[in-house]
């Protein structure tokens, strides 16, 4: 009778222990599956960031085209100027006018520079941020791998529930030391599998962590987006306002 009660007991044992398993693997599965998601939104961030950087390379043409036009006819009223006789009206008004033009034409210049290099400097941030969401992808690719090692696990520890079962019901006699036997293969393979899943955990944690950084470096690209987009509308309400002198 009491061999019989051994048998039912490592039995109710491993119920437990895939009951536990099923749990920590849906647990698992909703870990990553929010891994997913925040990797998802953050590609999302990146492709939203991109098209802001175009829209300022655009806009930076545009001025650029503007501050070409703009030099072409400086060009040519300095032609006018150095055409103009004697008889002319006073011709210091003139050059203060050209001379002021061309200052704001150089500070023109300087900031398009300035812009130039922060638009370089956002597309490097890109990149790096491009590499770094290809990181991620291969660390769920990684998890997905544990997974399936997780769920052949469960499939032979479900096998060996129904030996377990099976040499309880023909062998109930003088079965304890193989149930024994069986019972310490069980929670050895337990332990090994709680062993992978805190090292999944642990590097689920860790990915969660990048994830969290890279969507801080995004939200700053983004800033420095606007930034530069203020700049460029800057420039622009400085060239019409040259084009109207």
């Amino acid at each position: 009778m009491s061999k019989g009660r051994s048998g039912t007991t490592g039995s109710g044992l491993l119920g437990g222990g895939v009951k536990k398993t099923n749990q920590e693997m849906l647990m698992l599965k909703n870990e990553v599956e929010e891994l997913r998601l925040e990797k998802e939104q953050s590609r999302n961030n990146l492709l939203h960031f991109i098209s802001e950087l175009d829209e300022a390379n655009r806009r930076k043409k545009e001025l650029e085209e503007e501050l070409k036009q703009l030099k072409s006819t400086q060009s040519q009223g300095e032609s006018v100027e150095g055409s103009k006789t004697a008889t002319d009206e006073p011709v210091n008004g003139l050059e203060s006018s050209h001379d002021a033009c061309k200052s704001e034409l150089s500070e023109i210049q300087d900031q398009l520079l300035k812009a130039n290099q922060h638009n370089e400097k956002l597309k490097n941030d890109a990149e790096q941020l491009k590499v770094e969401l290809e990181e991620k992808k291969k660390l769920e690719e990684h998890i997905n791998g544990v997974n399936q090692e997780n769920a052949s696990l469960k499939s032979k520890i479900e096998e060996l529930e129904k030996q377990i079962q099976t040499t309880a019901e023909e062998h109930k006699a003088g079965s304890d030391h193989l149930l024994r036997e069986q019972k310490d293969e069980f929670e050895a393979a337990t332990l090994k599998k709680e062993e992978g899943m805190a090292e999944l955990k642990r590097k689920l944690t860790e990915a969660s962590s990048a994830l969290e950084q890279c969507q801080t470096e995004i939200n700053q690209k983004t800033s420095h987006v606007d930034r530069v987009n203020q700049e460029n509308t800057d420039l622009k309400t400085q060239l019409e306002e040259a084009k109207g002198m």
